[in-house]
């Protein structure tokens, strides 16, 4: 069970990530998730939503690496991070 704090269990709180893209350019399919909804859906692009969270440790000969899907690739293109 996921707990949020100063919430009741019916109270329909919930948290949305983005995952990828759907079949449209102007839509990407996010992860709705709390104690009312645990489901994937897609969700116009201009709607705020959290990017679903990558770990990135810095260390380049490290055999650990994530795989990066490429939504990320391209953010990460996008906004030059490295």
């Amino acid at each position: 069970m996921i707990g949020f704090r100063d919430m009741n269990y019916g109270a329909g709180a919930y948290a949305q990530y983005m995952t990828s893209t759907s079949n449209t350019a102007s839509s990407s399919r996010d992860f709705f998730f709390g104690p009312t909804e645990w489901n994937l859906s897609p969700n116009g692009k201009a709607q705020a939503k959290a990017i679903r969270p990558v770990w990135i440790s810095g260390e380049e000969d490290s055999n650990h690496k994530p795989i990066l899907d490429r939504d990320y690739l391209n953010l990460q293109h996008t906004l030059k991070i490295w």
